[in-house]
Parts: C-alpha cells; structure tokens; sequence
C-alpha cells in the first residue's frame, strides 16, 4: 500500500472544494496509518491511544464531507473488518494483536482510496446506503479493538471477549442505520464468520432495496440503480459477466434453492460473483465429504480462482470482466478456502492436503490477493501446528469461578459411597463428562451413517461412537447399581435416588444423560422389578411420568422436539433422535438424481446440513460447573466395571424371581401382614 493515495477523479460527486479536503484528509489518514504502524513496530504502547485516535479523526472529518455514499462494496468492507476482528480476538501476543489493529487500519485508508477511483465509474442512489454510517461501524470497530492494548490487566482474557464484544458494537451501529432488527438477532448470535457474513450481505441487500423503492417514489423516472453484471456505458446487461453455469450442471427448486448439480456446477455457485447465498456455502461445506473428496473440491476452487475471460473480448472488456466479476470471483474463492481452514478441516486425511493449499497460496493467490494470502498461510500454519482437528476459532474459555456455583461434596471424598452424593452434584459431573464427549462430535460424523461403519475405517465417527458407548455405560451402571442390593427395601433406595439424578439432568438440559438413565429403568432387567416399584413414593412416580411423557417416542417425539426448540443453552440433546433423523434421510433419498451419476442430490444434504446445524448449535455454550475430579474418577470407575446385560437380567430373574397373577396377591397380603391374620 502506498503511504499517499492518489488525488480523487474528477466526478459528479465531487465539488473542487471537497475534492481538495478529501485528498488533504486522505493523506492524513495515510500519513496517521503510518504513525501507527510504527509505534506498532516498536511497541510503544503509550503512543497507540493518540496513534489510533489519529486514525479516527481523520475517518470522522471524511464522513463529514456530503454525497460519500455508496461508491464501495458494503459487503466487502464489513467483511474485511469482521475478518480482521476474529483474527484479533484469537491473538495472545500484544505485537501480534496492535498488528491485526494496523491492518483495521489500512483497509479503512483502502476503503477511502477505493471511493475516490469509483466515484466516477458508479452513479448510485443517493438514499441507497449512508455510507457514513458505515463509516462510523468502522471507527467504532477500530476504537474498540484498540481498547485493551490501553487497558491495564489481563489482557489474554481481554481478547478472549473481544469477538462476542464487537459483534454487539457492530450490530448497535447497523441499527442505528436502517430497520433490519429480524436480521440482528441471529448476527448477535453467530459463532461463525459465515453466519456474519450472511448477515451483513443480507443487510446490504435490505438498504439497498429500501434505497430503491423509495427513490423510485420520489423520482418519477424511476431511476434504477445499476447492477454488477450491468455495462456501465450503456446500462445493459453484459453477457461475459453472467452466471456461466449451464442447466445441465445446476438445478434449482422453485424457491431458487439448489436442488441438485455437478461437482464443478456447485463450486461456482458457491463462488458465484454476483450473489452470496451463505445457507447453500455452508451446508455445502458440511456435507461436501458426501460426495467428493477434499482434493477433488480444491482443484475446482483452484481452476475457479484461476478462471480465463470468455474469447472474443475486446481490452476495455476483458479490463471490465477482471474488475467486476474475477475480482469478486476470487474472493469468494478465498473466503471459501479462509472458511475451510477455520471450521470444516476436520479429518486427519486433511492435513496431507495443506502442503498443496500453502503452494497455491503462496504462487498464486499472493500475486493477486497479498492481505489475503498473509491470512491464509498463517491459518494453514495453525492446522498445521495442531494436534486435534476442528475448529481452530474456538477460544479459550476464560470464566470467573465466581459464576460457578459450590460444589456440593460428599464427606468423605477418598471413600466415596453412591448415596452419600448429593444426586445434584452427580448430574453436574456427568454433565460436564456428557458435554466433553458431545462438544468433539464433527460434521464428518453425521454423513454417511458413519457411526455404524467398522472402527477399521480410519476411526469415522470416533466421537459419536464414544458418546454411545458412554451412555450405554451409564445405562449399565444405572442398572447395575441397583440390583447389587439384594435387599428390596434398599433396590428401592436406589432406585429414588436415580430418579432424583434423572430429574437433575433434566433441570440441567442434559437430555442425554437423562435418557440413558430412563432406559436403565425400561429395560427387562429393572422395568420387571415389581417389588422394587411398589416401594416408590406417590412424588418419585410423578417425577418420573413427567421425564418419560418429555422424552417419549410417541409422534416422533414430537413432546421433546417442541421442547428443545424453545430451550436456552447450555444444553445437551438426546444424541439418538440425531442419528435417528440422519438415518432416515440417508437411506430414503439417493446421493445422485435418478439415472445421472453426475448430478448430486444437493436436496439430500440441505437435509442432512439442517440436522447437523442442530446438533452444533448446541457445542458453543459450555455449562459453568466446576470439576471435582474424586467424583469424576468415581464415576468412570463404575462406568467401566459394570456387568453385561446378560448378566444383569439373570441377577435381576435371582433377586425377583417371575411370579403368576396369584403369587402376586399372596405376596401382598404377606407383606401387609393379613394372611397372618
């Protein structure tokens, strides 16, 4: 980036006087960038506050100029500083962190520079978007991230809230823009760039449209605002910057969603210029595994980023072909590929490809792309330095033990005793274990039916596997425990205090656990237990009929499905109703359209996206519990010493042997001491 920008065009937008106080503000603004990088370079930290206020004022003098508006892409923009605030709220190093700073910096001086080269080439509405208020997003972002370099304390924890803290900033300055309040709940929420992304793109559209609708009240010529694909000597439609996928490649449904296409027919729609449909990237992105491999869809982004014009253009075409559609083409592609690296590189078989990616990255993608490739390459060198998979965007938890509540601990924490632990307690432990083993399942899991494949097969679906086995284990020790006490009066005791556990479960939106717990209960070996149930308390039995009418089968768990839309996380789901959902969609659709082998059924992973979307939404929030680790230890010794089912139902036949309608009266009026009479 040069340290001066050039002087603006002559344009409509600009009077001479304006024009001189924009190149003067611009320069400054360069020259304050500049200031900043170098107290950066020599981390002078006492400098940064004036360095970055520098920056600011001169942000604040240029929204003061009238007409600015709408001469740069909004989406581009935002997208550049939500990039860079991730990036910086997942750096511990204060060098690393007043560099991400500087480089909020310089995409604002970019933003002004690309104003003043496009002033002359677009004439928009002037109501279509207040470009100073996206202007004023930026400043407020740029003061916020400065904050805690300024800010005494820790300041690994600061970053860790950063992101979630500019989220909220950004969101209350859109807002304040325009009415688009349906669309900020879900970027208050997003825990992904893609879903930000989507919002802000939505968000473009809606002022865009406003900005149309109501310019073309107020003028009766009805003056349009011209489009990207859209000539801009003529106003017509350019054919060489249209969609060049062909019918045969890519289906749609009647609400413009992808029905089915070809590998190469998605990947451009994934990388389409023209148009962000962030629903289809990421179901795409979750399911792409289902039918191509990691390197089959790399080559396609490859050819993507690296497509040709169209013959037979002249040079003022192929210039006009470059600026509006390649360049947007390819940062598709590196948003993409950016995405990749931060969520979905989730398999072992994928760190062979990262040696490939970081070639490309730096032979191709660096000559036309340099802030782009510097965020790649150091991406690639993270999942390169990392022992798990995921997602490297997760952060470190940084809470307050003050917001977890005491541990309730038995007496005696060496020598600990199943009833002796307050059943609030045990649900909170298991809880914590529960979560540990949910929060690791991956996307990659979900496809396939993976997690009924043989272990031979790399593992697949380790984590599903795992959070079976686990709650088959609490089944097992559920049962167990209880029919280890021969005395009926004391299964009986057993029995209540599981119930209490399952109700805690409950309470702690750990549905999982408590649906293992519930099955201990319906299985031949305890369900047959008729003594044992008959010394159940009237308020025991209610609780229990309240948890078993929440997680019945009947409609489809239809009761627990309505239940768990409304619930607020932390949460843990019942893993089953999943794979249950996964299953049906796997084995009643077909992965290709019907007598093509080429065109994938994109209908079948929509689905199969939608349920996974699910099953995550539910990773991001940890519960606040503190670990006793004696009572975890307790906890997995019991999980992993409990008998066989075989074994237990012989037990249970042992301790209650079967007994006919008539033994059963008799047995009664034993025990209530008539028969004696």
């Amino acid at each position: 980036m040069n340290s001066q920008p050039d002087s603006p065009p002559s344009s409509p937008f600009f009077h001479r006087q304006e024009s001189n106080v924009w190149s003067t503000l611009s320069i400054m603004l360069s020259q304050s960038v500049q200031t900043l990088k170098e107290s950066a370079r020599l981390e002078k930290r006492d400098n940064l506050s004036q360095d970055v206020n520098g920056v600011i004022e001169c942000v604040r003098q240029m929204m003061n100029i009238p007409d600015h508006r709408a001469l740069w892409d909004l989406h581009q923009i935002l997208l550049a500083a939500v990039d860079q605030l991730t990036l910086t709220a997942k750096t511990a190093s204060l060098r690393e962190t007043v560099s991400k700073v500087v480089s909020d910096a310089e995409e604002v001086e970019l933003a002004a520079r690309q104003f003043m080269m496009r002033a002359e080439e677009v004439e928009i509405q002037p109501v279509a978007i207040d470009w100073r208020s996206v202007l004023n997003v930026l400043m407020i972002y740029l003061k916020e991230a400065c904050a805690p370099l300024l800010e005494e304390g820790n300041l690994d924890e600061t970053l860790a809230r950063l992101r979630s803290r500019h989220i909220r900033v950004l969101s209350q300055a859109i807002r304040d823009t325009v009415d688009v309040g349906h669309l900020l709940m879900r970027l208050q929420n997003a825990v992904h760039a893609t879903e930000i992304e989507e919002a802000y793109h939505q968000i473009a559209q809606t002022v865009h449209e406003q900005g149309t609708h109501e310019s073309s009240e107020q003028a009766e010529d009805s003056r349009t605002t011209r489009t990207l694909d859209e000539d801009p000597r003529t106003g017509e439609a350019s054919w060489f910057l249209s969609a060049e996928v062909c019918s045969n490649e890519l289906v749609l449904n009647t609400e413009g969603g992808v029905k089915c296409g070809t590998l190469h027919g998605l990947v451009q729609r994934l990388t389409k210029h023209d148009q962000l449909d962030a629903k289809f990237n990421v179901t795409f992105l979750l399911t792409y595994r289902s039918f191509c491999t990691t390197e089959e869809l790399f080559n396609e982004l490859f050819k993507r980023y690296q497509m040709a014009p169209p013959e037979g253009l002249t040079n003022d075409e192929i210039e006009t072909w470059k600026e509006k559609k390649l360049k947007l083409v390819r940062l598709r592609v590196f948003n993409v590929i950016k995405s990749w690296l931060e969520t979905y590189c989730n398999e072992e078989g994928d760190r062979t490809f990262l040696p490939v990616l970081s070639q490309f990255t730096d032979q191709v993608i660096a000559n036309s792309m340099t802030f782009g490739a510097d965020q790649l390459t150091k991406l690639i060198k993270k999942r390169m330095l990392s022992e798990d998979s995921g997602q490297i965007r997760k952060m470190k938890l940084n809470i307050r033990t003050e917001d977890m509540p005491e541990p309730i601990l038995p007496k005696n924490l060496k020598r600990i005793q199943l009833l002796e632990l307050d059943p609030q307690e045990l649900a909170r432990q298991m809880t914590i274990m529960d979560f540990r083993l949910y929060n690791r399942i991956k996307p990659v899991e979900c496809l396939d039916k993976n997690w009924g494949k043989p272990d031979c097969e790399m593992h697949i679906a380790a984590n599903i596997k795992a959070l079976i086995e686990h709650s088959n284990q609490v089944t097992a020790w559920v049962t167990d425990s209880i029919l280890t006490r021969e005395e009926v009066k004391k299964r009986a005791a057993v029995l209540k205090y599981w119930i209490c556990v399952a109700e805690k479960c409950r309470l702690l939106n750990n549905y999982n656990t408590c649906m293992a717990i519930l099955s201990a209960f319906d299985n031949g070996s305890i369900g047959r237990l008729k003594r044992t149930w008959e010394l159940i308390n009237a308020r025991s039995l209610q609780s229990l009929h309240l948890i078993r009418r929440l997680m019945g089968a009947q409609r489809n768990f239809n009761e627990y499905r309505e239940m768990i839309r409304r619930v607020n996380p932390p949460c843990i789901p019942f893993l089953g109703i999943y794979l249950q959902d996964l299953t049906f969609i796997e084995d009643g659709n077909a992965n290709f359209l019907k007598g093509s082998s080429q065109l994938i059924n994109f209908a079948k992973r929509t689905k199969t996206a939608e349920v996974i979307l699910d099953l995550q939404q539910y990773q991001s929030t940890h519960y606040l519990l503190t670990v006793v680790p004696d009572i975890q230890e307790f906890i997995k010794t019991h999980l992993q010493s409990s008998r066989d089912e075989e074994e237990l139902y012989n037990l249970s036949l042992k301790l209650e042997p079967r007994e006919r309608g008539e033994d059963t009266i008799a047995r009664r009026l034993k025990e209530s001491g008539l028969l004696n009479l």
